[in-house]
């Protein structure tokens, strides 16, 4: 026999993220919401863990690249006219 966990949620509607959430949930077929809601959170695990995965590889990079600090580019007159006429 399948071993199984018993999960149930309640979605609060008046919260944008769980209305969100429920909206996309309920666009699957009733028999095929587990699988659905697994395949969401599976995907935005490995999605995470990649994300993750590329911010170090581009930490890494950016330790062998040499910053120089640049005098700040002063605003042309012109551009703070046009701000100030705003």
């Amino acid at each position: 026999m399948a071993e199984q966990r018993r999960f149930s949620a309640v979605f609060h509607l008046n919260d944008p993220v769980q209305r969100k959430a429920w909206e996309i949930l309920s666009r699957a077929p009733p028999r095929q919401r587990m699988a659905t809601l697994c395949q969401m959170i599976c995907g935005y695990l490995e999605q995470e863990e990649l994300l993750d995965a590329v911010r170090e590889v581009i930490r890494e990079e950016l330790k062998h690249v040499p910053v120089s600090e640049a005098a700040p580019q002063e605003i042309p007159q012109r551009a703070l006219d046009f701000l100030q006429a705003l």
